[in-house]
This record gives structure tokens, sequence and C-alpha cells, in this order.
């Protein structure tokens, strides 16, 4: 490990327990994808908590793992649960084309092709939001209540 290094390392270490608000130590964990001969070059990262022992086993335990390779096995067990979260790409603005699954319209179409020729009767004063509309699409799409505009 370099010197720099070690130095942040030891001043991140606690001197006493007065110093801990938090009693959740986790790990930023990578891998080593130039290994497994994808043609991908960005490694995947993982976040970790540490349980078991004292606050300051933890972290001594988290601090023994720095630069060094750790096996899957040696952190999961075969048919073992394991609480998985993940976040979403959003895909951005969408048009009715990729978000219903429309047919694009004819070539000689006024105004674009990737629309929806009728969204509605004229009369009404207002249109219903159950047709086909453009929109952005988030990843936050699954929760209950609409948190993006």
């Amino acid at each position: 490990m370099p010197r720099s290094t070690r130095r942040m390392v030891a001043s991140l270490l606690p001197t006493s327990l007065s110093v801990f608000v938090d009693t959740v130590v986790r790990v930023l964990a990578h891998t080593q994808i130039r290994k497994t001969g994808l043609s991908q070059k960005k490694a995947h990262l993982m976040e970790m908590q540490v349980n078991g022992g004292s606050i300051p086993d933890r972290v001594e335990f988290a601090h023994g793992l720095f630069n060094m390779p750790v096996k899957v096995s040696s952190v999961f067990e075969q048919d073992e649960c394991v609480d998985v979260i993940a976040v979403t790409k959003a895909h951005g603005f969408e048009g009715v084309t990729h978000r219903w699954g429309t047919k694009k319209l004819q070539r000689k179409t006024h105004k674009g092709l990737r629309k929806v020729a009728c969204i509605g009767a004229s009369f009404e004063g207002h249109v219903l939001g159950s047709p086909c509309w453009s929109k952005y699409i988030s990843s936050l799409s699954f929760l209950p209540f609409q948190t993006y505009h």
C-alpha cells in the first residue's frame, strides 16, 4: 500500500468508541474485470456490510482487507439467502414508439413518423391520460405515486 494511503487509513481508524456515531461498517469492493476476459473495462462496484463483533473489530477487519483479493466463497456460502439492492438506470424522455410499442406512421406523414395519429376526440376540450403519450422514463416508475415530472 502506498504511504499516502496508509496515512489516510490511519487517520480514519478511531482511537476510542466515542468517535463512532453509526453502528454500521461497510466496505466498497470491486471486481477484477481484466481477469474475466470480457471486453468491458469498468469494474463492478459493490458495497458490503461487515457484521459481527464490536465496532472496532469490524473496522479492523475491514482495514485488513484493503488491497487484498477476496474470494466469493469466503463471503457467501452455498444456497445462502442474500439481500440485494440495486439502482436501475433511467431512460430519459422517450416517445410513444419506444414507450408503448406503437407502429410508426407512413413515410408521407406530416411532422413526424414516431407519433400517435389520434389521441382522442377534439370536441371534449381536453384529452384523457389513457392514450399513448411520450414521457420521461425514470428508474422510479415502479413507485405507486408519481415522484417525477
